[in-house]
């Protein structure tokens, strides 16, 4: 399907990373979705919750109740243009595998190196689920606050960066840079085991120089990314949707970036023109029957106005047969009572 007025542009069907785009009712009911087989389902109340209260949810990779598998959830909160009253909630779920892209590449970082990202979870906050597929197991742990495993993924998504030996997430010493990123609310961890560093001895220096430098130009580019292409995207598409959760219907989000993100705001501006073209054939139908209703009310004021100047004319006649009834009466009682003189005389 090509959007109207798009032509050369990808086509909005093809498959992306976007899984589901959704919208709720005020009770948490799914009732528009791309995956017709979850239309009539209930989503969780606290995210319902935590969408009246705050307007907007993102809570990074969730495991989404319904289906079981991790996604990067958005909420937007929709709310009645005449009374900004909460009216329901839209949705998009973006899969696993866009975070992976980046986090995946071990370049450079040997035989156990690897990227990590950690987020607290959203029920429990003393507990750590990662959201980036782990190197050295398919099955992630969950790391408690305050633990001795994962020092560096507890320091960092309580917004301390470091460095140094530290300790992972399977109870191996490695040598670790962490680094938090307060805006999405995760912790960054770059690591490699110890033992791999001192296997070799005279490696060493040239291992701590290089995984060092390769650490840091990963985060900066990771930073840059992350930035560039999820973080700004993000926040110009919810401006964009809070001005038009408003009632503006004439703004446009306007992003004109290639990627998912592109696409989505590309899709939301097309959805917020059919809501405001719905809403001008809604006006338009309602001053229609305003119009007759007032040809019918007019007519029916002259059809009353006739009825009246009608009753008027035959109570008048009414009265006037009262009236020469009367005077016939009296006609016939004077015409009676003279013979009757005649005879007397």
């Amino acid at each position: 399907m090509k959007l109207e007025g798009q032509e050369g542009q990808e086509d909005i069907d093809k498959p992306t990373a976007i899984d589901i785009i959704g919208i709720w009712n005020t009770s948490g009911l799914i009732v528009a979705n791309t995956n017709k087989e979850l239309i009539g389902k209930k989503m969780p109340d606290h995210y319902l919750q935590d969408v009246k209260t705050k307007g907007s949810h993102f809570g990074g990779f969730e495991n989404d109740p319904l289906t079981g598998e991790n996604f990067l959830i958005f909420l937007q909160s929709i709310r009645d243009f005449e009374d900004n009253q909460f009216a329901g909630a839209i949705i998009l779920k973006v899969k696993a595998h866009v975070l992976n892209e980046v986090t995946g590449n071990t370049a450079g970082l040997g035989e156990t190196g690897e990227v990590l990202i950690g987020q607290r979870d959203i029920d429990n906050p003393t507990k750590i689920e990662f959201i980036s597929d782990l190197r050295h197991t398919n099955n992630p742990p969950i790391v408690t606050i305050g633990s001795d495993d994962a020092i560096p993924v507890q320091e960092a998504v309580q917004g301390m960066d470091g460095e140094g030996v530290s300790v992972d997430y399977r109870g191996e010493e490695i040598f670790a840079v962490w680094k938090a990123l307060p805006q999405l609310e995760w912790g960054m961890v770059t690591k490699f085991d110890k033992a791999e560093a001192f296997a070799p001895a005279t490696k060493l220096r040239n291992w701590i120089s290089v995984i060092a430098l390769g650490t840091f130009i990963l985060m900066f580019f990771l930073s840059l990314i992350i930035e560039r292409f999820i973080t700004s995207p993000i926040e110009e598409l919810h401006s964009g949707m809070r001005i038009i959760e408003k009632g503006n219907l004439d703004h446009k989000v306007g992003y004109e970036g290639g990627g998912e993100i592109g696409k989505l705001a590309r899709a939301f501006d097309v959805m917020t023109a059919a809501v405001k073209q719905s809403r001008a054939d809604v006006d338009k139908k309602v001053e229609e029957q305003t119009r007759q209703l007032e040809i019918e009310k007019t007519e029916a004021d002259k059809a009353r106005k006739t009825a009246e100047s009608m009753n008027e004319v035959m109570s008048g006649r009414e009265l006037k047969m009262i009236e020469l009834k009367k005077k016939i009466t009296l006609l016939e009682n004077n015409i009676i009572e003279k013979p009757d003189n005649k005879d007397q005389n």
